[in-house]
């Protein structure tokens, strides 16, 4: 068995080796000396493996799989990225900033990671992807066809439906607890976004943004005056099969044209 260490400064410590020989004497003493000049290099080979794995697995895990592939592919530079049609998924907890004022910060966090949880787990089952956890708020991409999002479209409303569910039960334990509910609104839209890299030089965010994800942005602020806790826009409802009903119509802030929005029944 022969262990060699990594250099400092990675969580990676090192790699084991265990090397058997069928001769009836084991290994002669050349042979070792020639394994003690040539396994350095074999690790170095192994920690260059390794080290690219770890890179890639935390990559993803701050900036989502698909993501973190156009990274490592090459898209560093501020303003990389593409125009890409997708049906955009934002949820935000309801409620959150009172909470903040009663609640130790330890708890807040407990209970934000619990509903990001229960959130994220439907969209990337969906084949959705998360971009963005702001504050209290989610923001999630189901990239679809330009001529036919209703795949796109279908996998973003089957996930909002999987997360208001998963959610309500959450809050029910929490309750049972005697903790507080925290519930959730979820909007739904689709259109054109930039995907890519956004930010100043030294520091960037791969992120989505456009038209699509500021009138979802505006739309979810209109969840408490309709009383829904799921709403669409009608260019996402004419999508999928679903029992939405319309709800109004509605300015949104810094967009010229009212938009039509849906909901489903509570």
């Amino acid at each position: 068995m022969k262990l060699i260490g990594f250099p400092e400064g990675t969580a990676l410590g090192g790699v084991g080796f265990s090397l058997a020989g069928d001769a009836p004497t084991g290994f002669s003493d050349g042979q070792i000396a020639d394994l003690d000049r040539f396994l350095p290099a074999l690790a170095l080979a192994c920690y260059r493996i390794a080290a690219l794995r770890v890179a890639t697995d935390m990559l993803a895990v701050y900036t989502g799989s698909r993501t973190s592939g156009r990274i490592l592919n090459g898209q560093t530079q501020r303003g990389d990225g593409t125009a890409i049609y997708a049906a955009i998924l934002l949820a935000d907890l309801k409620d959150f900033t009172s909470l903040n004022e009663r609640y130790a910060p330890d708890r807040i966090v407990t209970w934000l990671n619990q509903h990001f949880e229960v959130i994220g787990q439907p969209v990337e089952q969906a084949g959705g992807e998360i971009l963005k956890f702001m504050g209290d708020s989610l923001l999630a991409i189901f990239p679809a066809e330009i001529d036919n999002p209703t795949d796109g479209c279908e996998r973003a409303l089957a996930a909002a439906r999987m997360a208001m569910d998963a959610n309500d039960t959450l809050n029910w334990k929490r309750v049972d607890a005697g903790e507080p509910a925290i519930p959730i609104d979820i909007v739904l839209h689709v259109g054109e976004v930039f995907y890519g890299n956004v930010g100043c030089t030294r520091r960037l965010d791969f992120t989505a943004i456009g038209k699509a994800v500021n009138e979802a942005a505006r739309m979810e602020k209109l969840c408490d005056n309709v009383g829904r806790n799921l709403l669409a826009s009608a260019m996402f409802v004419s999508c999928v099969q679903a029992d939405f009903e319309k709800v109004g119509s509605f300015a949104l802030k810094g967009v010229a044209k009212p938009a039509e929005v849906y909901g489903l029944p509570s």
